[in-house]
């Protein structure tokens, strides 16, 4: 049987605000599961240069508690969630802050696997 799965995406740190639970409501009738998705740089604003990084890491602790609250609403809960980079508007970036960007969400996502 082939399926379907939806995918919510918010980049803001009040992911309630934009996602509220009456949609997860709604979402529920329809889709057995969920994935959601954050990012770990970009998606702020095209004249940035720097992540802020504490933004990123507030959006996703956000994305986990979101999670944790709406999981037992779907049959087959939230599947994961996907931490996307975004890079659309400098050509050159300054690779070595986003380097550290990325190992300290990889770090703090797997840190319970270790």
């Amino acid at each position: 049987m082939i399926g379907c799965n939806i995918q919510v995406w918010v980049y803001a740190e009040d992911v309630y605000r934009f996602v509220m639970q009456s949609v997860w409501e709604k979402y529920q009738i329809v889709f057995p599961n969920a994935w959601t998705a954050s990012a770990f740089k970009g998606a702020f604003g095209e004249t940035l240069y720097i992540p802020n990084v504490k933004r990123h890491l507030e959006n996703n602790l956000n994305w986990l508690q979101l999670m944790s609250n709406e999981n037992s609403r779907f049959t087959g809960g939230f599947k994961g969630i996907v931490i996307t980079g975004w890079q659309r508007y400098i050509i050159c970036y300054m690779i070595f802050l986003f380097n550290r960007s990325q190992i300290f969400f990889f770090f703090f996502f797997i840190k319970d696997l270790l």
